[in-house]
């Protein structure tokens, strides 16, 4: 393990214990990938080229065809978007979820076959289908791929050189990077320092305070696994 305390704009502590692993050591991070997704939407938002309350469907016209046509990209970041939750049972069955070769796919399958359990933005239930999603819509404004949008915006631009969301298979920007304690640190140090990162500004003070604010209560929570 590594353990980093960032105080004052700066690394005041580090201790790494045992012989393989540092703050340089690149890991799955799971769940934790979901904060570099949000971020990575949060940009087109700060540039105007998304909003929060658009519809998904407004990128993506197939979910209007399968009732799915009112769930927003903030559904979509907050898992509120009512689609039926696949369980979730540990965390290695969240890491070796289906097999997708891509985003497109994956977001087709679950908007073709799950079911609409709740209207968007009433029930929390925790999965991959609304990052995932948001991701998508991202591909489909840029016309290019999750991960080369990733490293133009985020993690190239702060110098985050073991993050990244490679996979064999198709990405999953819900739970699939890979980082590094030091890495991550920087990435939290930024959403710290309201948006600035040495200097240079990577999101808006409005984008942190949404990214910040918390649109659910306990009584909307209806599906989230104790493995994650």
């Amino acid at each position: 393990m590594v353990a980093l305390i960032y105080k004052d704009g700066k690394l005041i502590y580090q201790k790494a214990i045992g012989t393989d692993f540092n703050a340089k050591t690149q890991a799955p991070i799971a769940s934790a990938s979901q904060w570099l997704t949000a971020a990575l939407v949060m940009t087109f938002v700060d540039q105007g080229k998304l909003s929060l309350d658009d519809k998904v469907s407004k990128y993506i016209p197939l979910l209007t065809k399968y009732s799915k046509g009112y769930i927003s990209i903030r559904d979509c970041l907050a898992h509120l978007t009512g689609i039926e939750s696949e369980p979730i049972r540990s965390l290695k069955e969240q890491l070796n979820r289906k097999k997708y070769t891509n985003l497109e796919e994956e977001i087709t399958d679950i908007v073709s076959t799950r079911e609409i359990v709740s209207n968007p933005g009433l029930q929390f239930r925790y999965d991959n289908i609304g990052l995932n999603m948001a991701a998508r819509v991202l591909e489909v404004i840029t016309k290019r791929g999750f991960e080369q949008i990733m490293a133009e915006r985020i993690t190239r631009p702060m110098q985050m050189r073991n993050t990244n969301f490679s996979n064999f298979n198709a990405v999953n920007p819900s739970g699939g990077a890979q980082s590094s304690a030091g890495d991550y640190m920087t990435f939290l140090a930024m959403i710290l320092n309201k948006g600035m990162h040495n200097g240079k500004r990577i999101l808006s003070e409005s984008a942190i305070e949404q990214m910040e604010t918390v649109v659910t209560t306990s009584d909307m929570i209806k599906y989230a696994p104790k493995a994650t």
